[in-house]
């Protein structure tokens, strides 16, 4: 990738924080479709939702394309190999706070009794999604805690998953 690339993915990053922000300061996001329908309108806790993933994932994309233009990519990308807690952290909350958008349900869903009975599997899933979330928080936060107990685990599953492959040399 060149470095004008890089830029370039640096400043999508960047606008998807402004864009997280301001859903945020709003307390307002609409998501309409590729004719211009409104499809969803969120407001108060689940617009918040929506923006804080927003500006999650966009600090990832700009810590990512800083790093490509510095030139540490493959010395991030070794770091996170080694620990990959520090991705999953902040992806699992991108991840928690987007499904808890699902559970505060949006604007439409409260219009009517039938819309809200109906909105209630959506709702489900988020719930589901969110405790997956959590579950991926764990696991990163077991990972920065005790990267000792986190690589034998992973090397125990992994043994378990692909039998009579060698595991991965040690670090």
């Amino acid at each position: 990738m060149t470095r004008l690339e890089q830029a370039g993915v640096m400043l999508l990053g960047l606008v998807a924080v402004g864009m997280g922000l301001r859903t945020m300061r709003r307390r307002e996001d609409t998501a309409i479709d590729e004719i211009g329908t409104v499809i969803a309108t969120y407001r108060g806790p689940a617009a918040v939702c929506q923006g804080i993933s927003v500006v999650l994932v966009g600090f990832g994309i700009v810590a990512f394309a800083v790093a490509q233009l510095l030139g540490l990519g493959p010395v991030l990308e070794e770091h996170v190999r080694e620990r990959p807690g520090i991705v999953i952290i902040p992806v699992s909350l991108a991840g928690l706070a987007w499904t808890m958008s699902l559970v505060f349900g949006t604007v439409e869903q409260r219009g009517s009794m039938w819309r809200l009975v109906s909105s209630v599997p959506a709702r489900l899933l988020g719930l589901s999604l969110a405790v997956i979330s959590l579950a991926g928080l764990a696991v990163g936060l077991w990972d920065i805690v005790a990267p000792a107990a986190f690589e034998q685990a992973a090397h125990s599953v992994s043994a378990t998953v692909f039998p009579g492959q060698s595991p991965s040399p040690a670090r």
